[in-house]
């Protein structure tokens, strides 16, 4: 049932201006340090570029996270639709891997040769989802709560998110495609660990983006600035599609390619034996349920702490995205920390640590173990450890999985199958389902329902890695 949205809480788009312009500064800002900055050879170009749409897009994912359930509300729907709104960017994201996995299977160079063949539609893409949203913004903030015109809205706001993530699982499809081929075998684990990171920046500042323009516009006391979140979308989809034009034809690939290609090879050949076989096979499809698993607690995790936030806790609206900023960009100082130390353990006792610290977290997360009377402040805490801790756990495991990919042609388990598979467990599957269900548990049971789920999920995450992957990694 819809709560009663009986007070305007959204800003007139004059009093915008000052978020808007200082956005614009900044993107502005960002693309002249971009080509600043940019050196080094074609293939690190590429790698570069990627990896930067890949932060602007999540960033856009995560500009909706605070104002989901405002937006809601004032179209007539409530916490379910809320989820939906969130996830249904992962849903898309599925289908524009899928584009992109189907097309680059019938042209296996074209990630080199023909790279704008996938990364046009990109950009198109990027520009009409953002067109939409903007456009479906100003649509919830002026047409009656009651009106039938809200059903169209609804429809809009769904739609310009799943545009949005086709766009998105197109960059991510094509950086996982290429990635085997642009970097060496040793290391692959960290530029997994690199591009998880540009995840995590895109999905914590988005949310702090969101506050940064709640406190610097003009709006009324406790209005929000969901026009002006519209518009720093189309800004975002601009940019993106100059950014992909930048991309490079590697015309060196040919070689590359055959570097890369035997860098792939296992070191035991390409023969293997059925028990090698069988235990490569168990390590990859292990990491795809890993990571199926670690993206349904993450997406949970970003929608239910900002729900909580907003409906329990009662923090104000310019604050919610700094605080679940907060929480996810602790993933920044845990990168860097395993980085510089990771010649203290292996991979394995790294992944092992993580899992335990995401563990402490979960625990923290449950409304009974707080004893202190800062329940809200434990809440972000636990979200802290959860979040990086999943990641980098995550990162590592799939870093180790590359690793174990049969040569290119032979097995439905190769590099352009696996990233594939890896767009549709995280994304098409882990992502779509994760907000929708959190904030559903939210809904029915409250804080303490959405945290068993969370922990019980968690320790499935934990299991599967001691007991399907660990015993059978060979390399």
């Amino acid at each position: 049932m819809a709560e009663p949205f009986s007070v305007m809480h959204l800003c007139n788009i004059k009093d915008q201006l000052p978020s808007l312009l200082i956005s614009a500064f900044i993107l502005i800002s960002v693309s002249i340090a971009f080509f600043w900055l940019t050196t080094g050879s074609k293939k690190g170009l590429a790698r570069q570029i990627l990896n930067w749409s890949m932060f602007f897009s999540l960033m856009m994912y995560a500009l909706v996270i605070p104002d989901s359930y405002i937006i809601s509300k004032k179209v007539g729907t409530g916490m379910g639709f809320s989820g939906w709104l969130i996830g249904t960017y992962f849903l898309g994201s599925n289908f524009g891997a899928l584009f992109c996995w189907h097309a680059m299977k019938k042209s296996p160079d074209m990630w080199w040769k023909a790279p704008q063949t996938i990364l046009l539609p990109t950009a198109i893409s990027q520009i009409v989802g953002a067109m939409l949203y903007t456009v479906a913004t100003f649509m919830a903030a002026y047409i009656p709560y009651h009106s039938t015109w809200n059903l169209v809205t609804r429809f809009e706001l769904l739609l310009s998110r799943f545009v949005l993530g086709c766009a998105q699982g197109m960059v991510e499809q094509m950086t996982l495609r290429a990635t085997p081929y642009l970097v060496s075998m040793e290391d692959r684990p960290h530029a997994t660990s690199v591009f998880i990171l540009c995840v995590n920046l895109g999905i914590g500042l988005g949310p702090m983006a969101d506050s940064f323009m709640s406190v610097i516009d003009r709006c009324p006391q406790g209005a929000d600035p969901v026009q002006g979140v519209g518009i720093l979308h189309a800004l975002l989809g601009i940019f993106i599609f100059v950014l992909l034009q930048m991309y490079p034809k590697l015309k060196s690939a040919p070689e590359d390619s055959e570097e890369c290609v035997s860098a792939q090879k296992h070191p035991l050949g390409e023969k293997h034996s059925e028990e090698e076989f069988a235990r490569k096979t168990k390590v990859i499809v292990g990491s795809l349920i890993m990571t199926t698993v670690r993206a349904f607690i993450v997406a949970a995790l970003e929608a239910a702490v900002a729900l909580l936030l907003q409906t329990k806790y009662g923090v104000r609206q310019q604050d919610v995205g700094l605080l679940i900023a907060i929480a996810f960009l602790a993933s920044i100082p845990v990168h860097y920390c395993r980085a510089s130390l990771s010649w203290l353990m292996s991979d394995i006792a790294w992944m092992r640590l993580a899992n335990f610290v995401a563990l402490l977290g979960a625990v923290l997360c449950f409304p009974q173990t707080c004893t202190t009377g800062n329940c809200m402040w434990q809440l972000i805490i636990g979200s802290m450890l959860l979040f990086p801790c999943l990641y980098v756990s995550d990162s590592l495991n799939w870093g180790t999985a590359t690793k174990h990919f049969f040569p290119p042609g032979t097995s439905l388990l190769d590099a352009t199958h696996a990233s594939l598979w890896y767009i549709i467990c995280s994304n098409g599957i882990g992502r779509s389902f994760g907000p929708w269900v959190a904030r559903m548990m939210i809904a029915l049971g409250g804080q303490v329902l959405y945290s068993w789920l969370q922990f019980l999920v968690l320790v499935t995450f934990m299991v599967l890695f001691e007991a399907k992957i660990r015993p059978n990694i060979l390399l």
